[in-house]
């Protein structure tokens, strides 16, 4: 292992502990608020949010691990800034790209994919930019929208009667051969994925546990931790870091086996 690789590794078993990170399945990366007054809620992502950098590190380190990166079109409408580059800064894109080689095998960016309903895409969006393969998933009557000015940038899009998290997730297993696939969707989205049957394998979860919050801030609320806890299983208590913008506690749920 390089010493690239190896310093990489060394900071995901610090956050993680030693339980390996899973090289199939269903990850999704998540940062929530802990409302001291009733359910997490999911922590809106702007110029002004808390920021952490342990947290960025997991959001790369989920790509890094991935052969498909899944996201939604309001996403990108929200973080105009949006990429799915692999790293922040020098020093982590080495590393990772190393960890990625090495331990994944992958030398390809993963394909990302945008799950949308409707045709009120910005191909001037610097997601669009990038050698990583992109993909529009969407129904029928906006796939047919989307083909023209889609295709001008390199972009396939996939039509679909009835397009949701679900069934993109298999249609990525089965047309695309991903093996692995890391979520970067929002609570509204994601939350039909625990309830049965479990559409997730693991959660990877940030979360902010400063007392108070500005509104703007607050997204919509999620499921319990009690509850997280009895559907995906926790690997450890979590690690607590204390960063510039407050108290962050780093967690890992993973699916029990058999």
């Amino acid at each position: 292992m390089s010493e690239a690789a190896h310093r990489c590794h060394q900071r995901i078993v610090e956050l993680y502990g030693p339980v390996p990170i899973a090289e199939f399945g269903v990850l999704h990366g998540l940062a929530l608020w802990k409302d001291p007054s009733g359910p997490p809620r999911i922590l809106r992502i702007d110029e002004n949010s808390p920021k952490s950098e342990t947290d960025r590190f997991v959001l790369h380190l989920a790509r890094a691990r991935a052969d498909a990166i899944v996201t939604s079109g309001s996403i990108l409408r929200a973080e105009p800034d949006l990429t799915h580059e692999i790293g922040h800064g020098a020093t982590m894109q080495r590393e990772l790209d190393a960890w990625r080689r090495e331990m994944r095998d992958r030398d390809e960016p993963p394909l990302s994919l945008v799950l949308t309903r409707g045709n009120n895409i910005d191909f001037a969006h610097p997601f669009f930019t990038g050698p990583a393969r992109k993909i529009l998933y969407t129904g029928k009557d906006a796939a047919k929208a989307l083909q023209g000015p889609a295709g001008e940038r390199g972009v396939r899009v996939v039509g679909r009667p009835t397009p949701s998290l679900r069934d993109a997730i298999a249609w990525l297993r089965t047309e695309a051969g991903a093996q692995s696939v890391t979520l970067e969707v929002g609570a509204n989205a994601s939350r039909a994925l625990y309830r049965k049957p479990l559409g997730v394998d693991e959660l990877w979860l940030s979360l902010y546990e400063e007392t108070s919050l500005d509104e703007a801030h607050r997204g919509e609320v999620f499921i319990e931790l009690e509850e997280l806890g009895r559907l995906l299983p926790p690997t450890s208590p979590g690690v607590m870091r204390r960063e510039a913008s407050g108290t962050w506690r780093f967690r890992r749920f993973r699916r029990a086996p058999g």
